[in-house]
């Protein structure tokens, strides 16, 4: 609950922010610098600060998640929005698709591969860090905290048991995820080619 909560609202906002980001200029120079000076930040460490904040409840945890998706998404979404082909761009012109049309047809597919790489990533990292919140004490659940508690009373089959799920998860996540970039990549050619009611006449 902690990882999906966490991850896919910091996901979504990542890609939604890194989308603006990276078609303004102007966006990008206001909030890049304080972007690039938080992302460092350790965010193990900036847990005790949530929960000071917080509590030890669950926002905390999901908190610390979704800090880390959110800026693993946006940098990933930025570059994939800056690398996507000028030629495609002036294409799309071409046909007059602009705005919406621009961003359907253009823009998202081309930054498509850049976002499943971040999600992959940013999977990942945030597998670590939902389970070294849970090893702080700040909770009695989570895979995390068995691990944790199952070293310190020495009970190793259930240590071993927190690191196969953990694993697996890790596992079935990213499969999912190649498969769906598969199936949206294959579509990517299509998309990129704009419908008929976006065509402008020349004369």
């Amino acid at each position: 609950m902690r990882l999906a909560v966490g991850g896919g609202i910091g996901a979504l906002a990542g890609i939604v922010v890194g989308l603006l980001m990276g078609a303004s200029r102007a966006l990008n120079a206001a909030l890049g610098p304080l972007f690039s000076a938080l992302y460092p930040a350790p965010k193990i460490a900036i847990f005790p600060i949530l929960l000071m904040i917080f509590g030890p409840t669950e926002s905390p945890k999901i908190i610390a998640v979704f800090i880390t998706t959110f800026f693993i998404m946006q940098i990933n979404t930025v570059s994939g929005v800056w690398a996507i082909d000028r030629k495609l761009l002036e294409a799309g012109a071409a046909y007059g698709a602009t705005g919406l049309a621009r961003f359907r047809h253009v823009v998202l597919p081309g930054a498509m591969p850049f976002v499943f790489s971040g999600l992959k990533t940013a999977t990942g990292t945030a597998v670590v860090v939902v389970t070294a919140v849970e090893f702080t004490g700040a909770t009695t659940t989570g895979l995390g905290y068995l691990i944790w508690n199952s070293w310190r009373l020495f009970i190793p089959e259930k240590l071993y048991v927190g690191l196969v799920v953990i694993g697996l998860i890790g596992a079935l996540v990213t499969t999912i995820l190649s498969r769906s970039e598969k199936s949206l990549l294959a579509l990517a050619p299509r998309a990129l080619t704009p419908t008929p009611h976006h065509t402008t006449p020349h004369p």
